[in-house]
């Protein structure tokens, strides 16, 4: 019989040997790929067309907590600080209702680039990028190689400033 820490325990392991797994797939080096999604206002926008010295691409949602917490916290402060020195940010909404997305680009002040296709999990991007979880951030190069990712607070912002300020 197995308890509930056990089974705590084994979801945990499921989870972290999951985590593995998807970072082999795409790891630092690698070439991300193509998001085309349309924004708050129905225009496509494609990552591949996108320029910058830095890229993020942030993957979030309004009904995540976590996720409304890194983008006011430490989103948000990296966009109004880099975003005049070559920093570009591509937030991917993982909504499925529209009006709670868009309310949450207002409310919260998010004025970097957002996209949505609406199906949140069902996403084909989901499976492009696989991951399980979000917060989820890829930092890339102009070329869209990935540099780091799933880096969050403190880590995303040292990461941010030193390559922003070489």
């Amino acid at each position: 019989m197995i308890n509930d820490t056990g089974k705590i325990t084994s979801f945990y392991l499921a989870a972290f040997k999951e985590k593995i797994e998807a970072d082999k797939f795409l790891p630092a080096g690698s070439i991300v790929p193509e998001v085309v999604m349309p924004t708050p206002e129905g225009k496509s926008v494609s990552l591949y067309a996108m320029k910058g010295k830095l890229i993020l691409l942030d993957f979030w949602s309004s009904w995540c907590g976590p996720c409304m917490i890194e983008n006011r916290e430490t989103i948000k402060p990296l966009y109004e600080k880099y975003k005049d020195k070559g920093l570009t940010i591509l937030g991917v909404s993982l909504d499925h209702n529209r009006e709670k997305w868009l309310e949450a680009i207002r409310k919260n002040g998010f004025d970097w680039l957002q996209v949505s296709d609406l199906m949140a999990y069902e996403s084909d991007y989901i499976q492009a990028y696989r991951f399980n979880s979000i917060p989820q951030t890829f930092v890339l190069n102009e070329n869209k190689m990935i540099l780091a990712r799933n880096l969050r607070g403190p880590q995303l912002v040292a990461f941010v400033r030193n390559c922003m300020e070489k």
